[in-house]
């Protein structure tokens, strides 16, 4: 019997509930596309989280870490199963994303010519004297998640040059403008550097993270008609890509009608936080405010953010944003979530951060409730 027949007869046996119909065709799926061990058992490990197999989840897991890792692709599993146990040595394996051909394919074409022409830091080298190019791989969250590190590449640098998309630019610029120059795409060829490295290799080159410092914004708004002492709460449903095709985003974003119980409340004041694609559904909900002025750039997300009591949203950038800038925030978690997220109720990116994930496939409405128990006592911001 192979090792792959008797993972389908071991999940056969555990997988005994409502979910089999599912899960079993996804496993014989798994098994005819990863015949090597390491991705097989890390695939069918994340097929039993995503259905609230945690206890199958882990001992998939922990059977992979005891295989040989001979490829990218092994360690880039690993990498995520790692950091989803708070593992921090999963940033370093996750290095190996940078020779995954689905990662490269994202690469922009300067960041290729960057590649290249010039050498990449990886650490060990001393750049005190030299200035090295950061270029930024990843959303707009993974941005934000790593501007934490740019402070500490600057102490051991000659000079940081950050590449950023633009929609970024104007707030990246005013937060660590002091400590990088910040600039887009279209500058690196007139700009002058003898490293690069890549913004999300930060946290496996410079290591575990140091003690947390908020940013700020540049114009935080502040409350307006303070006879008014009600919570004001920013509310994000869906993910920035906000494509209705896009397969990710029925899992990690949810419905506007999900969030009626707390729209329904009458001791909160509720903003849109919402931009593209489904920001039109708050007109369904007039209790939905529109913020004071349009999010156009993150710059105007960021001073929104900065003036709230706190924030509730989905895995998306504003999360990041909030974090970052050190605001109460409630993320609202599909059964797995992200493996950044890790497994518990809390981060220590973002220690204003608090995570509440799904027990039950599906179960927004659980989620909401326990939402709802901590609106109950959220203390009120000095906004003033």
């Amino acid at each position: 019997m192979t090792l792959q027949s008797e993972l389908l007869d071991h999940c056969r046996e555990r997988v005994t509930d409502a979910h089999a119909s599912e899960l079993l065709p996804r496993f014989a799926k798994a098994v005819e596309r990863y015949p090597v061990a390491p991705p097989l058992l890390y695939t069918m490990g994340m097929v039993c989280l995503q259905f609230g197999y945690f206890d199958l989840w882990t001992l998939y897991t922990r059977m992979a870490f005891e295989l040989p890792h001979v490829s990218h692709q092994d360690v880039l599993f690993r990498a995520e199963a790692k950091i989803r146990l708070d593992d921090w040595s999963g940033w370093v394996d996750r290095e190996a994303r940078c020779f995954n051909p689905r990662e490269t394919a994202h690469w922009e074409p300067y960041a290729r010519q960057v590649q290249w022409a010039t050498q990449r830091w990886n650490g060990e080298e001393d750049i005190t004297h030299k200035t090295i190019l950061v270029i930024t791989d990843g959303g707009f969250g993974d941005l934000f998640q790593m501007l934490r590190y740019i402070p500490s590449l600057a102490s051991v640098a000659g000079a940081v040059i950050l590449t950023v998309p633009l929609e970024c630019r104007a707030y990246v610029q005013f937060a660590i403008g002091h400590r990088a120059t910040v600039i887009s795409a279209d500058d690196v060829p007139a700009m002058s550097f003898e490293r690069y490295t890549w913004l999300m290799s930060l946290a496996a080159i410079l290591g575990p993270l140091s003690p947390f410092q908020p940013f700020d914004a540049p114009h935080p708004l502040r409350r307006i008609g303070s006879i008014d002492a009600r919570p004001r709460i920013g509310i994000c449903w869906a993910g920035v890509s906000n494509a209705p095709y896009n397969t990710r985003d029925p899992h990690r974003s949810l419905s506007l009608d999900d969030l009626a119980p707390v729209l329904s409340r009458t001791d909160v004041r509720c903003y849109s936080l919402q931009v593209g694609y489904w920001a039109s559904d708050a007109e369904r909900y007039p209790i939905l405010r529109q913020p004071p002025v349009s999010l156009v750039t993150f710059v105007d997300t960021a001073n929104v953010i900065a003036g709230l009591d706190c924030v509730v949203t989905v895995d998306t950038s504003v999360a990041h944003l909030a974090g970052i800038l050190g605001v109460p925030t409630f993320l609202l978690l599909h059964l797995a979530g992200d493996f950044r997220w890790g497994t518990t109720g809390f981060t220590p990116w973002y220690p204003s951060m608090h995570i509440i994930r799904q027990r039950a496939r599906t179960d927004w409405a659980g989620v909401i409730r326990r939402l709802m128990a901590h609106l109950d006592t959220l203390p009120l911001r000095d906004c003033a």
